[in-house]
């Protein structure tokens, strides 16, 4: 994601991206990838774990922003093989002006709050676009009082 972009989710929520470089090395892998986010409910069962991030500059080697080289697990590799599961929905943790600070876990996921291309395309990569905040923006929104997230 290019520094200074705002990210715009499908359904009006969005968060802005002002130090891609930073956020990818603020996140601590190696990072759970679950299904469906699921881990926020207790199931920390993995699909894969992110190993690294890197930010690529525009120029680079592939479209600039923050890419993730993703080991799978078995049943991971397996449903994006059947296409079970196309879609990474990562979680980002923010500030109070909504500006992306790192990723904490990422999820496979059929309904991706970005628009997204489909995983099985990348194999052993995290997507150009793949920062989505649905469910820490919606938690920060409720704590600061607001009510048009619910």
């Amino acid at each position: 994601m290019p520094d200074g972009e705002v990210v715009l989710a499908r359904d009006g929520r969005f968060f802005t991206v002002t130090e891609a470089a930073k956020i990818s090395g603020a996140s601590e892998t190696p990072l759970l990838v679950d299904w469906e986010h699921r881990s926020e409910f207790g199931d920390t069962r993995a699909a894969g774990w992110v190993e690294s991030l890197r930010y690529v500059a525009p120029g680079g080697d592939r479209p600039p922003g923050i890419w993730g080289k993703v080991e799978w697990t078995e049943d991971g590799r397996r449903d994006i093989a059947s296409k079970a599961y196309r879609y990474l929905s990562p979680v980002v943790l923010m500030d109070g002006d909504l500006s992306a600070l790192s990723i904490a876990a990422v999820a496979l996921t059929n309904r991706p709050a970005l628009q997204l291309e489909a995983v099985e395309g990348f194999r052993e990569r995290f997507p150009r676009a793949a920062l989505a905040a649905a469910r820490v923006f919606c938690r920060r929104r409720r704590r600061q009082g607001a009510t048009d997230y619910e």
